[in-house]
Formats: structure tokens, sequence, C-alpha cells
């Protein structure tokens, strides 16, 4: 998990567990506190989604805390369970929480412009709030 600068610029980013630091430079992001724990893809395959959440609000909370600057909190990964911790880490930390499908659904559905019939829900994320 990153915590990053300025979310504003992202786009459609889409970055991953094997992405290196220095590629966020492409997109304008200023990394400026890293937390994880170790894993590995075979054990992102047999996750437990309580324990996952629970690991998403404790790196996100971790991460705000050692960047309590920062815009905006960057958890890549797709193969975890951290949806429902978005909108918990937004409401504590008032800042945007960024997940591999939040930022996919948000470049799909801004790609769509008018023709997008339905809103997201505003509760979800910051991000998609800004539909």
């Amino acid at each position: 998990m990153s915590v990053i600068h300025p979310w504003y610029k992202l786009g459609y980013v889409i970055p991953h567990a094997y992405t290196d630091m220095d590629a966020y430079q492409f997109y304008s992001i200023e990394v400026i506190a890293n937390c994880s724990r170790g894993s590995s893809l075979e054990k992102h395959k047999m996750a437990d989604p309580a324990a996952d959440h629970q690991l998403a609000l404790d790196l996100g909370a971790e991460a705000m805390r050692a960047a309590p600057k920062a815009q905006a909190v960057l958890m890549p990964g797709g193969l975890w369970h951290a949806m429902h911790a978005v909108p918990l880490l937004e409401a504590e930390y008032g800042r945007p929480v960024l997940l591999n499908i939040v930022s996919t659904a948000w470049a799909a559905l801004n790609a769509a412009g008018a023709r997008m019939q339905h809103r997201p829900n505003p509760r979800c994320s910051k991000l998609l709030a800004s539909l």
C-alpha cells in the first residue's frame, strides 16, 4: 500500500504488486510512504475476506499515520477483499482510498460520460462520488 500525491492526476492507473516504485513517476504520483505485509499470490488465492478487510484497515491506518499530509492512499492488488474498508478509511481520515477495482470502475464510468445511466453510490468511495 502506498500513500500517494497527487491523486487527481491518476486517470486510468491499475498498478499491481509487481510494479516498481519508479513506475509511479510516469503517472505523476509521488509516493511519500509505503506500508506492507509479506504475502504471496498463493496466499491471496486462499485469502479470508474478514482477514483481508482487517488487513486493509490496519495498513490504511498505518499509512495515514505515516503520511498525514497525503492526498490519497493507493492500495494496489486485485486479489484481496478490501472494498468494504474503503468507506471506513475515507470517513476516518477524510482522504480517498484507491483500489484497483475502484480506479477501474471510475475510469470506465468516466469514459461513459453522459451515457452513464446510474451514478455510483457516493458512500462507496470518494473517487466514485467524484463522477
